[in-house]
């Protein structure tokens, strides 16, 4: 179920007219609410990056709930409160403990040279959006795209021919395109006579195709932080030779609306719960909103608890 269809449905269910226009803040304090009791599969997110001489701290993402994991050029480091880390911020040596705190991760001893960060962290859900992030994506003029050796616009598509390795590109709205949050890219192919062409949206690979069809991905923004490129591109190898129409990029799907929908559904029309008063309804929607959740927790990794960083580092 996608962001509109949650929402004209949560919409026929309250059966509201004055309450059509709070839908969508009903969804986000759900997805607030949910962001802080679902742990593992659903929030989990990983990040690479840089430790740097001489520098202790290091810039998370934005809506990080805690951290899981944080390792150094391959050896977890452990837990400290944050008055320990300062202490022990006098020294210098690799890394072995670390604090959060302030949007940043700060290490100790001081990183006496530069080191690869690995960190495995719960983050809250980003809002669910319809809006369209790519402009001209239906190829209705040639205009907007950037475009590589053999790709041409013409017809209401772009069109590629075979004899060189090339892509298609355009940049993203960069205030849109958050760390962790999930990208739902939908193409079409309409002809497909030879070769293979792969989405990249941000850095993060699709799925290669070599077939003529529809397509639908969930790309989630993940991998080295912060992001640097903002681009969507459509890669074709040397020997694609084919057309592609109705490039979309929304957010309006996550793991909620994939796996649990009846979660953020029922969570959804609790939030209405101060606007009906004593509607009846309520007290189903809260049972079913209950075995709901419960069954998403048995769906995670860790049934929805907090996981203690175990006492000891390498």
């Amino acid at each position: 179920m996608d962001y509109t269809t949650l929402k004209n449905q949560i919409g026929y269910w309250l059966d509201r007219d004055d309450l059509v226009t709070h839908v969508e803040s009903f969804i986000e304090l759900a997805l607030a609410g949910l962001s802080r009791k679902l742990r593992g599969r659903p929030t989990e997110k990983r990040m690479e990056g840089v430790i740097q001489s001489g520098n202790a701290r290091v810039q998370i993402p934005e809506n990080v709930l805690g951290i899981r994991t944080f390792s150094a050029n391959g050896k977890r480091l452990q837990y400290k409160p944050p008055s320990v880390v300062r202490n022990l911020g006098n020294w210098s040596g690799r890394p072995r403990f670390y604090t959060a705190y302030n949007a940043a991760i700060e290490v100790a001893p001081l990183p006496d040279g530069n080191y690869d960060c690995d960190i495995i962290f719960w983050q809250a859900f980003w809002p669910l959006d319809d809006q369209e992030q790519v402009v001209n994506g239906g190829f209705a003029t040639d205009t907007d795209w950037n475009k590589g050796t053999g790709w041409t616009i013409s017809g209401g598509v772009a069109s590629a021919t075979s004899g060189s390795a090339s892509g298609l590109s355009q940049t993203l709205p960069q205030n849109e395109m958050k760390f962790g949050r999930m990208v739902v890219l939908s193409y079409q192919l309409p002809t497909v006579l030879d070769g293979t062409i792969t989405p990249v949206v941000c850095g993060v690979q699709g799925t290669t195709r070599n077939a003529s069809g529809t397509y639908l991905e969930l790309i989630s923004l993940e991998g080295v932080y912060p992001l640097a490129d903002f681009d969507l591109t459509f890669n074709k190898d040397e020997d694609f030779e084919g057309t592609l129409d109705n490039v979309s990029i929304k957010f309006s799907r996550n793991w909620l609306t994939e796996n649990a929908t009846d979660l953020l559904f029922y969570a959804s029309l609790m939030e209405s719960a101060p606007f009906l008063k004593e509607d009846p309804r309520i007290t189903v929607w809260a049972a079913r909103y209950n075995d709901a959740l419960l069954a998403a927790q048995a769906m995670t990794d860790w049934g929805g608890t907090l996981i203690t960083e175990p006492a000891y580092y390498e």
